[in-house]
């Protein structure tokens, strides 16, 4: 077993197809998409953050909440392979705006 256990078909599926990798294979990998994400994001108009969608899992949704979903959900991964590797999670990360 790897660092992260998780109850999630797709995050088990995802790390199996990548335990080969390198860490710098993954980190890049990460990087790029993040990247993509970013730029996405700042080609778009700010009204196009307010817009509501149906999301399959919820209530009808904004980007801007998935975007604070994803910040949130990128903050508490780095906190679980900190704590997989014996790392202190800097007191900057704590603190939540």
């Amino acid at each position: 077993p790897g660092i992260l256990m998780s109850s999630f078909p797709w995050n088990e599926a995802h790390a199996a197809a990548r335990r080969s990798h390198t860490w710098e294979r993954v980190w890049a990998d990460f990087q790029r998409a993040h990247r993509a994400l970013l730029e996405a994001l700042d080609d778009l108009d700010p009204h196009d953050l307010t817009r509501t969608f149906v999301s399959p899992w919820n209530p009808p949704e904004t980007l801007y909440h998935w975007v604070t979903i994803i910040m949130g959900h990128d903050r508490e991964h780095a906190a679980e392979l900190r704590a997989g590797l014996g790392l202190r999670l800097p007191k900057r990360l704590l603190r939540f705006p």
